[in-house]
């Protein structure tokens, strides 16, 4: 890690809690290379140069408010904000706020309970957040699915619950597939090319349909429609796609499959291509005119361990496997670490 000469001052020893899978956590988090949410009362540790203090989230006698996600993102107008999702452990909530720059939140009202009616985000110390700024709203969603976004020039106040956008168009519009009355519940989000892309869905969730889905249809396979084909569930390793510029209208033909039924743990883009990853096999998505191209494989028994793992720079993206870090620069797969044992 590229680090300052100046510690943070703390007493030791170093403890983080780690993006790592659920099953390498302990109650007090774990020593990890990869980690996040430093507990500075447990530890010290150098800062990245050019790095900054914005806010210190809880006292230094209380519990802290643990980061379950950060994002730095632009309103309309280009102000630039910060938004945070936080675990706050007295609480027992997940909490929701939007800062400046320099640390001061944007509204009285922050930092918002995300449990509260009509939010519904159920508390999760371990809720990690995938988000993604789409012309000027900032969604985000976690392993409990339920898709928000926040929009500063709409309402500085609060995030608020995705619905699907302006009126759906007819069944026969679409080509006798309609359009979902309701987003998949997702844990990532991602845009590329134009298209929002959903993926981590929950295969237990149904989707129903905005008009009813006419006779004879060849797109979805009778075994993920309901019994009366009112609505359908998407297998873990599929990903869906909204129209061009729509990212609440998904078509529910749009809806792409990837691996051998392995849920999808990982999505980035970088220099035209997205890779879709499973903790087993990583592919490249490429898009044309506002829709999916094509699906290749690129890597068999490499996978992600998570969302949180991935970070792009320029025309690159790397990630964390569970033999170790990889990173992807448009012509294939490498490995940049050692191995990483359990």
């Amino acid at each position: 890690m590229a680090t300052e000469s100046t510690f943070l001052s703390a007493q030791g020893p170093f403890v983080g809690i780690s993006c790592l899978p659920w099953r390498w956590q302990a109650q007090d988090g774990m020593r990890a290379p990869f980690a996040l949410n430093i507990d500075f009362s447990r530890g010290t540790i150098r800062r990245r140069p050019g790095s900054k203090i914005i806010k210190y989230m809880g006292a230094s006698t209380a519990k802290a408010q643990r980061i379950l996600g950060i994002k730095g993102f632009s309103a309309k107008d280009g102000t630039k904000l910060i938004a945070a999702v936080m675990w706050d452990e007295a609480a027992f909530a997940t909490k929701f706020a939007v800062m400046t720059p320099g640390g001061d939140y944007v509204d009285s009202s922050m930092p918002v309970d995300m449990g509260v009616h009509p939010l519904g985000y159920p508390p999760n110390p371990w809720g990690w957040v995938s988000f993604e700024a789409i012309g000027g709203r900032l969604y985000f969603t976690s392993s409990h699915g339920r898709i928000h976004y926040y929009d500063y020039d709409e309402d500085p106040s609060a995030p608020k619950v995705v619905s699907v956008g302006k009126p759906i168009p007819k069944a026969e519009d679409s080509g006798g597939v309609p359009y979902l009355d309701n987003l998949p519940k997702a844990s990532i989000i991602h845009s590329f090319g134009g298209l929002t892309v959903y993926a981590g869905i929950d295969q237990s969730s149904w989707c129903r349909f905005s008009v009813e889905l006419a006779e004879g249809q060849t797109e979805l396979p009778p075994e993920h429609l309901d019994e009366n084909s009112g609505a359908v569930r998407y297998p873990s390793n599929v990903f869906l796609v909204s129209n061009a510029g729509e990212p609440t209208n998904v078509k529910s033909a749009f809806w792409y499959s990837v691996g051998t039924g392995k849920e999808i743990t990982g999505v980035a883009s970088a220099g035209g291509v997205m890779l879709v990853m499973t903790e087993d096999d990583v592919f490249a998505v490429r898009a044309s005119g506002g829709e999916i191209a094509s699906i290749e494989p690129v890597a068999r028994g490499i996978g992600c361990v998570s969302q949180q793992t991935i970070v792009t720079k320029g025309s690159q993206i790397s990630w964390l496997s569970h033999h170790g870090a990889y990173t992807f620069t448009g012509q294939g797969v490498m490995k940049i670490s050692g191995d990483i044992e359990d």
